[in-house]
C-alpha cells in the first residue's frame, strides 16, 4: 500500500466553511440588487423594477444550475426514484441534509401535486434579523431566491417538472412551495 495514500486518507476532508458560503450568498444577492438600484426596496421606476426582476431571475437561474449539478452527483449511486412522493422525500431528507446540514422540518401535501417544505430555521437566512432587516439591503425573500432555484433544479433533474416559490417573510423560517406540473394524459 502506498504510504502517501495512507497519509491522505488520515487527513480530514476539506469542506467549504459554512459561514463563508452564507456570507458569499449574501454578498452576491446584495450586489446583484445594488447594481440595479433595488436594495432596500428602493425601486422608483418601471424600468428599475424590470431590472430588479431580471436580477432576481439570474439569481434563481444560478441556483437552478447548482441544484442540477449537486443532485446529479448525489444521485449517481442511487436507484431511480419513481414517484412524486419518493422524489420529494429524497429532497426533504438526503438533498436537504447535504445542502443545509439538516432535514426539512415539515412536509405537507394535498396529494394533488402541491408540496410545502417548511424549514423552521433555514440556515441561509440566519443573517436576517427578526425585524426583517438584512445587512446589505434587500428583503428576506431576495436572499431565498437562490435556494428556491436550487430546490427547483434538483427536483427537475430528478424528473419532475415543477415550479418552486418561497415565503421567507418570517425569517429564519422558510416555506418552499413546490407545484408539480400536471402532465396531460388525455391524448
Amino acid at each position: 500500500r502506498d504510504p502517501r495514500q495512507e497519509r491522505m486518507e488520515r487527513l480530514p476532508r476539506r469542506e467549504v466553511v459554512e459561514s463563508g458560503l452564507e456570507l458569499l450568498l449574501g454578498e452576491v444577492v446584495a450586489r446583484s440588487l445594488r447594481e440595479v438600484g433595488a436594495a432596500d426596496g428602493e425601486i422608483d421606476s418601471e424600468e428599475a423594477a424590470q431590472a430588479a426582476a431580471e436580477a432576481r431571475g439570474r439569481l434563481e437561474a444560478l441556483g437552478y444550475d447548482v441544484g442540477v449539478r449537486v443532485v446529479e452527483r448525489m444521485a449517481m449511486e442511487k436507484d431511480r426514484l419513481e414517484t412524486e412522493l419518493e422524489i420529494i422525500k429524497y429532497i426533504c431528507k438526503d438533498f436537504w441534509e447535504q445542502m443545509f446540514r439538516k432535514q426539512i422540518d415539515v412536509l405537507k401535501t394535498n396529494h394533488q401535486g402541491l408540496f410545502v417544505l417548511q424549514d423552521n430555521n433555514f440556515r441561509w437566512l440566519r443573517f436576517v434579523s427578526e425585524s426583517g432587516d438584512v445587512v446589505g439591503g434587500g428583503k428576506p425573500e431576495d436572499y431565498a431566491i437562490f435556494p428556491c432555484g436550487l430546490v427547483c433544479g434538483a427536483i427537475q433533474r430528478l424528473g419532475l417538472s415543477c415550479t418552486v416559490t418561497v415565503d421567507a417573510s418570517r425569517s429564519p423560517k422558510a416555506l418552499f412551495t413546490v407545484q408539480i406540473a400536471q402532465t396531460d394524459q388525455a391524448s
